[in-house]
């Protein structure tokens, strides 16, 4: 039996106690089946039945009025969050610790026909109410937990995140501060790589350098000093007999990490680390690959990008999408996915310049964020990233502790993953604002996260 079982506003300030109010519960509440809102995402609905006695003019009709109440604050909400606060269900077992549901607005609480109100007015000292409450399908906890981490690389930097639950948590704010570098960062991926089989051996920074280029065209490892990895060596393309797209490099899962190759299993989007040799205009065209090993015809992960260089800055650029091992995500096991590949395709198009490239950041993309369009601010900037209660995401970029303009976000289900280990590896990537990326520029990361679950919530 619920020991706790109330409607209250966030801050818990103002509730209707159904267990203990003037209207006591008459019925456990029976499940419907989930409803499709109008949006796309499940709800959950539930009814309850009242039962108050007393005056009927000073005791049940205020009692009704405040459940009314807070069904209309819900509403308001729903149609401007700017207006009040939202509104939930509070619910616990004995033995279980507190959690609440976020109400959407449809919840209505309605007079039972002939029971105590008739439509003449006529007002018994029974009153029996139907209560409809439609809620967001997963339970939360009451306050967030925090997780933090300092001077993490804007080149592939890792933050290990914990969570509970049985559902996907959420992250309600990410503060992304202390940016370490000279200049303001217009462009962040974050993306979560889940536990799946591991994370101590999950590598998202591939260096070129550990690939292969024996048997490709016109390449060569040269020492960069804007260059990242051991000794900032990069991969050098001439183009010198031959500008075509032709494959100039290849690297494997076994060429990053030496074992737990599946720890790498997921889904990435991949980052190239890329710039000219010189500030002469020029065109280079890009493609990315993948098979096994020596496929024959290893299948791409998207059409040919065109990139386009006046400066000699590292960039990055988004190469596509793919699952480590290629094709799929079960099925292959081992030492097959240690082979798994990743083939660089390049061209010259206009220009002379030589294409230098670094490393792939490989960054977890089911679970990723994407902002751009800050970096007007100073280096002192500051970016907040909310996933409201509603799963609505909206950020604000600040300057010195003053707001300065609020960023779109890309998301593609931002939320910490569930398994048979919950949370995983948050991978951090940045760009300055002017478009170059600086290998040393690093980041203080914080989140504040609400477990999600599905029905009991244990500790």
């Amino acid at each position: 039996m619920a020991h706790l079982l109330r409607i209250s506003n966030k801050s818990r300030t103002s509730y209707v106690d159904l267990l203990n109010g003037v209207f006591g519960l008459r019925n456990e509440p029976p499940l419907w089946p989930f409803l499709e809102g109008s949006d796309g995402e499940s709800i959950q609905a539930e009814t309850f039945s009242l039962a108050g006695r007393g005056n009927p003019v000073t005791i049940l009709l205020p009692a009704k009025e405040d459940y009314e109440r807070l069904l209309k604050q819900n509403r308001l909400w729903h149609n401007n969050p700017l207006l009040d606060e939202s509104i939930w269900i509070e619910s616990n077992l004995d033995g279980e610790l507190e959690r609440r549901c976020l109400l959407y607005p449809r919840s209505k609480i309605n007079h039972v026909p002939g029971a105590g109100v008739t439509p003449y007015g006529n007002i018994s000292n029974l009153m029996l109410l139907s209560l409809l409450l439609e809620r967001h399908p997963a339970w939360e906890d009451l306050t967030p937990s925090t997780q933090s981490g300092t001077a993490i690389s804007g080149l592939g930097g890792k933050l290990t995140l914990t969570a509970a639950g049985t559902l996907e948590s959420r992250i309600s704010k990410l503060t992304i501060d202390g940016i370490s570098g000279v200049a303001p960062i217009g462009t962040y991926w974050l993306g979560i790589q889940p536990y799946n089989d591991g994370i101590s051996s999950f590598e998202p920074l591939w260096e070129l350098e550990d690939g292969g280029i024996s048997g490709y065209t016109d390449v060569s490892f040269v020492s960069d000093v804007l260059g990242s990895g051991s000794g900032n060596n990069v991969l050098e393309i001439s183009f010198a007999t031959d500008a075509s797209l032709l494959p100039r490099h290849a690297i494997t899962v076994g060429s990053v990490i030496g074992s737990n190759y599946e720890h790498m299993r997921g889904t990435y989007m991949v980052l190239l680390r890329y710039r000219a040799d010189n500030t002469n205009a020029a065109e280079f065209g890009l493609q990315l690959k993948v098979g096994y090993g020596s496929t024959p015809n290893p299948a791409p992960v998207r059409d040919e990008i065109f990139v386009p260089t006046s400066d000699d800055e590292f960039h990055f650029v988004e190469l596509g999408e793919f699952t480590i091992p290629p094709g799929t995500e079960r099925g292959v096991e081992g030492t097959n996915i240690a082979n798994a590949q990743v083939e660089l395709y390049a061209e010259r198009l206009t220009g002379t310049a030589r294409l230098r490239c670094d490393c792939y950041v490989m960054m977890p993309s089911k679970h990723m964020i994407k902002l751009t369009g800050g970096g007007e601010a100073s280096a002192s900037m500051r970016l907040d990233v909310f996933t409201h209660e509603n799963d609505k995401i909206t950020a604000i970029e600040f300057d010195a502790g003053v707001p300065r303009r609020n960023i779109v976000p890309e998301p593609t289900n931002w939320y910490i993953p569930v398994g048979e280990t919950n949370g995983g590896v948050l991978v951090l990537a940045m760009q300055r604002a002017t478009g170059d990326q600086d290998k040393d520029d690093t980041a203080d990361l914080e989140l504040e996260v609400y477990n999600r679950w599905l029905s009991y919530r244990y500790a």
